[in-house]
């Protein structure tokens, strides 16, 4: 049975959740951040990141303690912090003393659905969450009042933790051997990012997603990913059928600062026709090769189109990138599918090996 199961929600006014509710002391534009060695996370009003924007010096004041929930006013971000920080300008930070890393990873999801009914023309401020109600677990104290169920919380939070740390592991495939392995020199040359048949030999065949608005898309469990830079494209899970298969890469066509990011879905998925959706022209195209190339499609897309400038199919046409190639029996250079795969198994391996790795921050 899971802690779930034991829990009983109610709604509760955001200020009668928590302790305090205050605007960040320790803010800094970034422009004037002294320089020095990296130690302290500076937030910013990012959606990736836990909102983290750079690590900074010590900027000699005291910084806002971990153990929080910060949320920005322009964007609605909202991350549990674990160890103290330095904010840019419009930040929420919210706190209270039973609050933990179990319970504070909850409430950053639970608050998340409240925040958006917030946007750029409603956005958050202190005026409007004071009336802001969330979902959370309830108890009844020793006066009969509902009061949060704190260790409700923690315990649910604790369940959740483990199970996404035990999947985590299980998607790792760490290996020593490789991640001690050099890295291969590749030889970079442009290629076309489309093929097409008698005209020009390209990475990728093209697809469209097709046009589904939030209001007609029912919770589900198939991916959809839409024009977003966050969370590998996947703004949520809907009920809709698979458009593509996995292995496929997306690459977003028409977004609020996402034009040009390129992600690699490993499984089936729908997409929106904010999305372009490209099929690996070889065979041999893995996982890790294509986990290198949006990279380097993303790094090559991004600063070149926007919203003054799509990244229409006609365009993506067009466009050429610098990939790793090889020359075939034939003398023709083509994409070195294989040195990318040994490439991106050696950084993969190289990257999970510190994850596994302790690692300290200054808290």
């Amino acid at each position: 049975m899971s802690a779930y199961d034991d829990l009983t929600f109610a709604p509760m006014l955001i200020t009668d959740v928590f302790d305090t509710m205050k605007s960040s002391s320790a803010w800094f534009d970034k422009v004037h951040l002294k320089s020095g060695e990296p130690k302290v996370p500076y937030l910013s009003q990012t959606h990736s990141a836990n909102s983290i924007a750079a690590i900074v010096a010590d900027q000699g004041v005291i910084r806002e303690a971990g153990n929080c929930i910060t949320v920005t006013l322009k964007t609605q971000a909202t991350f549990y912090q674990p160890v103290s920080f330095y904010t840019a300008q419009n930040f929420l930070i919210f706190r209270h003393k039973l609050l933990n890393a179990h319970s504070g990873l909850l409430l950053t999801t639970i608050m998340r659905r409240a925040m958006q009914k917030f946007s750029w023309g409603y956005g958050v401020s202190m005026a409007r969450l004071v009336k802001t109600r969330i979902m959370v677990p309830v108890t009844t104290d020793d006066f009969g009042d509902r009061v949060v169920d704190w260790e409700g919380m923690t315990r649910l939070g604790e369940e959740l933790t483990a199970r996404a740390v035990t999947r985590a592991n299980s998607a790792r495939t760490s290996d020593d051997v490789v991640a001690d392995t050099d890295l291969p020199d590749l030889r970079f040359a442009p290629m076309f990012v489309i093929d097409l048949p008698r005209q020009q030999r390209g990475i990728f065949h093209a697809h469209k997603g097709k046009r589904l608005i939030a209001a007609h898309r029912k919770p589900g469990r198939m991916p959809f990913v839409a024009g977003s830079r966050v969370n590998n494209s996947i703004v949520g899970l809907a009920d809709v059928p698979a458009l593509f298969p996995g292995g496929w890469v997306s690459l977003i066509y028409n977004g609020d600062g996402g034009t040009g990011h390129a992600k690699y879905q490993p499984m089936p998925f729908n997409a929106s026709d904010d999305v372009t959706v490209l099929e690996p022209a070889a065979e041999n195209a893995t996982e890790e090769a294509l986990l290198m190339l949006v990279t380097m499609l993303t790094q090559q897309c991004v600063p070149k189109f926007g919203f003054g400038y799509k990244l229409t199919l006609h365009r993506l046409g067009r466009q050429r990138i610098m990939v790793p190639v090889a020359t075939d029996d034939s003398g023709d250079e083509v994409v070195d599918w294989d040195g990318m795969t040994l490439y991106g198994k050696i950084l993969r391996a190289r990257a999970e090996r510190q994850l596994s790795t302790p690692t300290t921050v200054s808290g």
